[in-house]
C-alpha cells in the first residue's frame, strides 16, 4: 500500500491489498473521517453523514454508478487512504 502517511491527490488510483485497484475521487474530511461499514454481503466505506435524519452514512462510490463492494481489509485499506487525500479539485 506504500507509505501509510503519504498524501493522495484527487484523481489518483490506489491498490488495495487484493490488488483491485480503485479511483480516488473524495478528499479527506476531519470532521467525517471515510470509515469501513460491514454489509450483509460484503464490506463497504463511508463516513458518518452530517445530519442524524440523513440517514447512517455516504458511502464511497470511486467514480462508479454503485458503491464499492470489498473485502474486510480492502475496505480498511480504502478508509485509511481516503483519510490522507488532499483538498483540491478532482482533474478534468
Amino acid at each position: 500500500m506504500g507509505n501509510p502517511t503519504k498524501a493522495i491527490d484527487l484523481g489518483s488510483d490506489a491498490t488495495l491489498p487484493s490488488g483491485k485497484q480503485v479511483r480516488i475521487t473524495a478528499p479527506a474530511d476531519v470532521q467525517r473521517p471515510w470509515q469501513a461499514i460491514q454489509g450483509k454481503r460484503s464490506w463497504h466505506v463511508g463516513r458518518p453523514n452530517r445530519q442524524p435524519d440523513d440517514g447512517k452514512a455516504t458511502l464511497y462510490y470511486g467514480g462508479t454508478p454503485v458503491p464499492v463492494e470489498l473485502d474486510e481489509s480492502d475496505a480498511k485499506a480504502l478508509a485509511e487512504i481516503l483519510n490522507r487525500v488532499r483538498p483540491g479539485r478532482y482533474p478534468g
